[in-house]
């Protein structure tokens, strides 16, 4: 009786003690130099994308490696973005490299593949798209470019932000080790 008594006051006491504790980790690489990036931020928000009470505790930043760590998650559907600054003419910009909606419910691998060509091709259409043209058909030729290249999906998804899930990480690596020694020659 006792026992029983005992077990029951535990398990509505210390209900966190029951859930399972999950990890989420991976490396942030860029597409282009395939090194690793760093000092991007990491992020977990809930599955409507708000923030939690504490976002900290669900938040990391890459080391030199490119490498994080998010521990201390529970099961359940969050979404994943990651972020980090990048300096380009003469500014620096916030640049969220990618987002995606996650199911926990297990320790995951989760890599990202940032393409720096894709973001400064975004940040130079913004830029240009606000700038006065000197002629309607000055303005007419650089938007007939931007259709021609978003007409181009090969090319777009291959400089587009890229989340491996669960990746095999020596895919990654080899990948990795393939770009650099292709640059180096």
């Amino acid at each position: 009786m006792k026992k029983s008594l005992f077990l029951i006051f535990s398990l509505l006491v210390f209900p966190q003690s029951m859930t399972a504790q999950h990890s989420i980790s991976g490396y942030i690489v860029s597409l282009e130099t395939a090194r690793p990036i760093t000092d991007a931020t990491v992020f977990l928000k809930d599955k409507y994308n708000l923030p939690f009470d504490n976002p900290d505790s669900l938040k990391a930043t890459t080391d030199s490696t490119g490498f994080y760590r998010i521990g201390g998650i529970q099961e359940g559907t969050y979404i994943i973005s990651t972020w980090t600054t990048y300096r380009a003419m003469d500014q620096r910009y916030a640049m969220v490299l990618a987002s995606d909606r996650i199911e926990v419910d297990r320790n995951l691998s989760i890599d990202f593949v940032f393409s720096e060509i894709a973001f400064k091709y975004r940040l130079d259409y913004k830029f240009r798209k606000r700038a006065a043209f000197k002629s309607k058909k000055a303005a007419k030729a650089f938007l007939d470019t931007v259709q021609k290249r978003n007409v181009d999906l090969i090319a777009r998804r291959a400089t587009s932000p890229k989340i491996y899930i669960d990746s095999k990480r020596d895919t990654l690596l080899t990948w990795l080790i393939k770009n650099i020694s292709d640059q180096q020659q």
